[in-house]
């Protein structure tokens, strides 16, 4: 699989004109072609932004069950890229994403760390956002060596303070 099969499955296959198990269908096959991308795909995938009106096209509902499909896998990936990097890679990159998060916040590392392209990321529901936190927890914490927990509990619990300073 590759983001410009990915690409082209969401080029010719329109979402309006869909029924509704149709468009479950079509979602799954599009979240299984996500998952089928190898982890230095998926970046070229992400910066596609037809993807973006494909995401902005579904239900609330339909986002929820795409994000469900396909952040577990992506994360599983980031986290195994991390942890195949060299020590001193890592280290840095704690650092800096530490660093990112004190100077501009939670959104900022997001950018800086998941190259969306031009216009960014999809916006999220407060609900799909924090059903993609508690899917990255999920898999941070039950398929992460202790090794790699121990190296990046400084930037979780960065992390944890600025989601904590947000909340009203």
């Amino acid at each position: 699989m590759t983001a410009e099969k990915v690409r082209q499955f969401t080029l010719t296959t329109d979402l309006t004109e869909l029924s509704p198990p149709q468009r479950d269908d079509a979602i799954a096959a599009l979240a299984d072609r996500v998952n089928g991308l190898p982890y230095d795909e998926r970046p070229k995938w992400r910066r596609s932004a037809e993807w973006k009106k494909w995401f902005a096209g579904m239900t609330g509902a339909e986002r929820t069950k795409f994000v469900a499909a396909t952040l577990p896998i992506g994360f599983r990936q980031t986290l195994e890229a991390y942890s195949q990097s060299p020590a001193d890679q890592r280290k840095q990159f704690v650092a800096d994403a530490i660093q990112h998060l004190r100077e501009d916040g939670a959104a900022a590392v997001v950018g800086s760390m998941t190259d969306y392209g031009p216009g960014g990321p999809p916006v999220l529901t407060p609900e799909v956002e924090q059903q993609a936190r508690m899917l990255g927890l999920q898999e941070f914490y039950s398929r992460t060596s202790a090794e790699t927990k121990a190296e990046l509990a400084p930037l979780v619990e960065e992390m944890q303070r600025q989601l904590q300073a947000v909340r009203p």
